[in-house]
């Protein structure tokens, strides 16, 4: 018989979440390298550095190229050289490309949405916007309701105050 004693201890042992069953003396997977976690499946594919940012970019001309018969006349020959010029910017290009738990678009719908929203202050279309109209062009006829709320949604002040310097210092027209 042995003696209590003897017996080492047993190890120090953290869960995180819930725990279904414990099996002592099974193996235990750690997820974990040197106090770092590892990468998920789905966070490598959402990798910023594995985008392909000059696709994405044509993906988000494209995407604004949508609504080209609501930009004015004038607006209709430039709106591309002015998204390439908002894309090009350190404050935008650090979010555009991260597309978040948005389906459907490889990149940040709503981000996009709010910066068209952004834009009606500088006369590029024709009238104001109309939500309905605009989604629907957007969303080539689907519902795209997350691009509708986004067109009247706020803008982060560091990517409005960037798109006024850029149309105040930049003629396109």
């Amino acid at each position: 018989m042995e003696r209590e004693d003897t017996i080492p201890p047993l190890p120090s042992i953290t869960f995180n979440g819930n725990i279904e069953q414990l099996n002592i003396g099974s193996t235990v997977t750690n997820n974990y390298n040197d106090g770092e976690p590892k990468e998920s499946a789905t966070a490598k594919g959402q990798n910023i550095n594995a985008i392909d940012k000059a696709q994405l970019r044509d993906e988000i001309i494209e995407y604004v190229g949508r609504i080209e018969s609501f930009y004015s006349v004038a607006w209709q020959q430039h709106y591309k050289e002015l998204w390439n010029d908002i894309l090009d910017m350190p404050v935008v290009a650090i979010k555009v490309y991260n597309r978040g738990y948005q389906h459907d678009t490889n990149f940040n719908r709503n981000l996009v949405g709010n910066i068209i929203g952004f834009l009606d202050r500088f006369k590029l279309y024709q009238g104001t916007i109309v939500p309905g109209k605009f989604t629907h062009a957007l969303a080539r006829g689907g519902k795209g309701k997350s691009v509708r709320e986004a067109l009247s949604g706020a803008l982060d002040p560091e990517i409005s105050e960037a798109i006024k310097l850029l149309m105040s210092s930049k003629k396109y027209i």
